[in-house]
């Protein structure tokens, strides 16, 4: 899955690891242009509204990146948004995050 918005490119992979593209272009066998941001295995969508990069994990929880890159196989980038679950469906719009539940309500984060 890839993900972009305002300058900048996202990918999920299907491990759950994501990975954000800075430049240049893959050559001579190599592709140093990706930065990875998760390795977790739970990662089953990610979005981007404006400059925020958005994940939902497999038990419906929802994530934020916080701008720190995974180091040493750690990735201590994420903060969970809405603590509950179950999340179905999510949409990021400029700097507006808006989710519905399982449940069918929704609203603003």
């Amino acid at each position: 899955m890839i993900a972009g918005g305002a300058g900048v490119l996202y990918e999920l992979h299907n491990d759950g690891s994501i990975w954000w593209y800075i430049g240049p272009a893959c050559g001579a066998g190599s592709c140093p242009a990706w930065v990875d941001l998760d390795n977790n295995p739970l990662a089953v969508s990610i979005g981007v509204g404006g400059n925020n990069l958005y994940e939902v994990h497999s038990d419906g929880s929802l994530w934020g990146w916080t701008g720190a890159v995974c180091d040493g196989g750690l990735c201590p980038g994420w903060a969970e948004l809405n603590g509950s679950g179950g999340v179905s469906l999510y949409a990021a719009v400029a700097t507006e995050l808006v989710e519905e539940s399982s449940a069918g309500e929704g609203g603003l984060l």
